[in-house]
């Protein structure tokens, strides 16, 4: 009876994420981890799979991170923490850790005293020279000096910048409080004289959880281009919103296909958006004038390197209230929110390597 309710859920899930999306899709890009992966497993067992067929095309992994205890010093390594001043709050590496074999992202509420602490614990004694109180001084028009204060620390870690593959995570976010929005993304940082003139800052954000209801289970998925010519400040994005089939605090699967061709955005294993290189999409917010528009100067999927990010970014106050709510400290007073990654992996094939080469990225050999 178990298997049965398993596989009318799973089937479910699957008509749910299926809607809307053209059969060449579903077959081309159709993902299949291997046989030995129970996609209906939903314990939390640090057991990426192996390989994942993408259509006919076989997926081997190239980077993998389960976030074991004893992976805890491969993770400080692999990613950058920043330690910032970041919107309504203040970046800091503390709030980012391994424990119970599970890598916790988390969004906390602390008095000033105990901010300053940290931020000299990791920036030293003249932390405050980088360092500024936030733009919208926590929601709270305070100071960090301020013996009153209580300010929020979001958290955020990235991964240098790769290129081309699927990226698959496995997410469980628990947040009750609004104003914060936790994410899972990629960023492009191009630095070449091409890249600066055009304002190359592509984005993937593969998840975004920022509901001002903070029990709804519906996550957005959104592809932003690069601002569209020189000495302007816009650029084009386009966002999907998808109900997931229980709660966001679950353990849910959100994987990015990205190549040369096509990105393509995974929920649980489903297609629920894409972005193709000849500008056929499923997303909201476009149009074809638009697609023409961006095609002028830029490409539709991006041909540069994108860092990996796992983040809570706090902005609950100006005009973030719209997107995420306002800001909650009471709450994060009582219990913090956090964002829990299972595990995280990068899978490729060998023609996919030889276009990151071309791109100029060289994967090295990271798994043991």
């Amino acid at each position: 009876m178990k298997k049965i309710i398993a596989f009318l859920i799973a089937a479910f899930a699957l008509t749910a994420c299926s809607e809307e999306i053209p059969q060449f899709i579903l077959d081309s890009y159709k993902l299949t981890p291997d046989k030995n992966f129970d996609v209906n497993d939903m314990k939390n067992l640090n057991t990426p799979p192996v390989s994942v067929a993408v259509g006919k095309k076989e997926f081997k992994q190239q980077y993998r991170l389960n976030f074991t205890d004893a992976e805890a010093e491969t993770f400080k390594n692999d990613f950058e923490l920043p330690c910032q001043n970041r919107r309504s709050s203040y970046w800091i590496p503390d709030t980012v850790y391994v424990k119970d074999n599970v890598l916790n992202v988390t969004t906390q509420a602390k008095t000033g005293a105990e901010i300053r602490s940290l931020l000299e614990k990791n920036l030293g004694a003249d932390w405050n020279k980088t360092v500024r109180d936030p733009k919208d001084g926590g929601g709270q028009n305070k100071s960090i000096e301020d013996s009153e204060y209580w300010g929020v620390t979001g958290a955020a870690l990235k991964k240098q910048g790769d290129i081309y593959g699927l990226y698959v995570a496995r997410i469980a976010m628990k947040r009750k409080a609004a104003g914060h929005w936790m994410a899972y993304w990629f960023y492009g940082n191009d630095n070449s004289a091409e890249g600066r003139k055009l304002g190359r800052d592509y984005e993937f954000d593969m998840v975004e959880y920022h509901a001002m209801n903070t029990s709804s289970k519906k996550v957005a998925t959104t592809t932003h281009w690069p601002i569209e010519l020189p000495n302007k400040s816009t650029r084009t994005s386009a966002t999907y919103d998808t109900e997931l089939s229980s709660s966001v605090a679950d353990w849910h699967t959100y994987a990015l296909l990205w190549t040369p061709d096509a990105v393509v955005y995974y929920i649980d294993w489903q297609p629920v958006s894409y972005i193709l290189a000849d500008g056929r999409w499923k997303n909201t917010a476009l149009s074809q004038a638009k697609i023409a528009q961006l095609k002028k100067t830029h490409e539709m999927i991006s041909p540069v390197p994108l860092e990996v990010h796992f983040s809570n970014e706090v902005g609950g106050t100006s005009w973030m209230t719209g997107w995420a709510g306002a800001l909650d400290v009471d709450q994060l007073k009582k219990e913090p929110d956090n964002m829990m990654v299972d595990w995280y992996v990068h899978y490729t094939t060998d023609d996919l390597k030889k276009e990151a080469k071309a791109a100029g990225v060289t994967y090295g050999e990271y798994l043991n």
